[in-house]
């Protein structure tokens, strides 16, 4: 090269003939051997391509085997589809910290999508989209639960634009927009544990893709569930009006730690404590009231939430003390 622009551009050329001589000599025929074997050598084909995977670094090549006949086996468009991408999506995969369980996941969420229309358009016509899902799914198994959880999200890697959309006052209207709706109180509740995944999910690509800087993933970190929490309790509240009668009764869910700071990462317990204060009531039907609400919402969470994990032993009393405390106590304690 004479200069630095005819550098680059052989550099580039280099690149993109080493990316091809590979795809042709080593991912390219991975697939074939998967998808055309031979019955009369078959055994020695599965050991090539096992022994293959393990080259680019699958710990467990005999499941990466099975896992990518699943993909491309079949005459389904789907099948076509992902064995275009298999050559590509291997190397993709060779370039991660857990290609086994990236495959793993991918298979997870292709089956759960099945033969839907954009998601195949996006395997097919939207390289960059397809790219970006591999790389998160085969470098955090956060990442990886959540899209499993939530196949249809895919689309947010289509623009990072989607991600990184944020606006507290339109967090906080659509949380509460589902707990306030008329209809089935548990459908309800299933949408507010939807929506938080999505904006979890959203969080912690922009974070990934280094669009968000730590102070802001605390804070809106925060704030997502700290609505969540809000517009859970009023689900709750009206869920028990039903059953139990009771007269005005204050009650306060108090964030502590790093929840209370404004802390958070995607690894923090939620650290809270319940006080309740009551006027002119019978106190033991207000301590049964008071209590429900608080089973039903650890309920609720424990049973649906794969990363929200209530602590609540920053209590005056501790782990030992009553899980539920009156104004009063926290008064005389403090």
């Amino acid at each position: 090269a004479k200069n630095s622009t005819e550098l680059i551009t052989l550099v580039k050329k280099t690149r993109m003939r080493v990316k091809n001589n590979h795809q042709h000599l080593f991912y390219q025929p991975i697939l074939d051997s998967i998808a055309n074997l031979d019955l009369t050598h078959q055994e020695l084909a599965i050991n090539q391509t096992r022994q293959k995977l393990a080259g680019i670094g699958f710990l467990d090549p005999s499941a990466a085997t099975y896992n990518l006949s699943i993909l491309s086996s079949g005459v389904s468009r789907q099948a076509k589809v992902q064995r275009t991408l298999i050559p590509v999506m291997l190397q993709w995969l060779s370039n991660s910290l857990d290609p086994d369980n990236g495959l793993l996941g991918f298979c997870r969420i292709s089956e759960k999508l099945g033969q839907s229309y954009w998601f195949l358009k996006i395997l097919r016509d939207k390289p960059t989209c397809a790219k970006r899902l591999l790389k998160v799914i085969s470098n955090s198994k956060f990442i990886r639960e959540l899209f499993v959880a939530l196949p249809n999200e895919v689309n947010l890697l289509e623009d990072l634009n989607k991600i990184t959309d944020f606006c507290c006052n339109n967090l906080r209207n659509n949380f509460f927009a589902i707990s306030n709706k008329n209809g089935d109180i548990s459908e309800n509740k299933i949408a507010l544990n939807k929506l938080r995944q999505k904006e979890i999910l959203k969080l912690a690509c922009a974070f990934f893709f280094n669009l968000v800087d730590a102070a802001k993933l605390s804070e809106r970190l925060t704030m997502i569930n700290q609505f969540y929490l809000q517009a859970l309790m009023t689900i709750f509240r009206q869920q028990l009006k039903k059953t139990i009668e009771i007269n005005h009764i204050e009650f306060a869910i108090v964030c502590m730690g790093s929840f209370g700071g404004y802390d958070l990462n995607f690894s923090s317990d939620i650290d809270l404590v319940y006080i309740y204060r009551v006027h002119h009531s019978n106190l033991p039907v207000v301590r049964d009231y008071v209590f429900s609400l608080v089973t039903e919402l650890k309920q609720f969470i424990n049973q649906t939430s794969i990363d929200f994990k209530i602590d609540n032993s920053l209590r005056p009393e501790g782990k030992n003390g009553e899980i539920i405390t009156s104004f009063d106590a926290y008064k005389n304690y403090y």
